[in-house]
């Protein structure tokens, strides 16, 4: 038995979890990714504040991402609820194209 739920929606469509029901109750997440940004995710993997890329792969021509599952609301709910003021860390990361 699977569970699946949208968690929210980005750019190329909704990101969706999946709950597995075998044992094992894993959780992972899917999207629609690029090849561009599922590389920039893997070059990433040390980074902390970053989601983990578990896999990529193609299916219907589309690279899909497989992705540690955060719950607890989005990026943009997260940000609401902070007060305003400065970041208190960035990190650059430089692109190549």
């Amino acid at each position: 038995m699977v569970n699946v739920a949208t968690l929210g929606r980005g750019a190329r469509g909704p990101v969706i979890s999946i709950r597995r029901n075998d044992g094992t109750g894993s959780t992972f997440a899917l999207k629609r990714s690029t090849q561009h940004e599922a590389q920039a995710l893997k070059a990433l993997a040390s980074c902390r504040n970053i989601v983990a890329l578990q896999e990529a792969f193609h299916h219907g021509g589309q690279v899909i991402a497989r992705l540690e599952c955060m719950e607890g609301g989005s990026f943009r709910a997260y940000l609401r609820a902070r007060p305003p003021g400065r970041v208190s860390e960035v990190t650059l990361i430089p692109m190549s194209g």
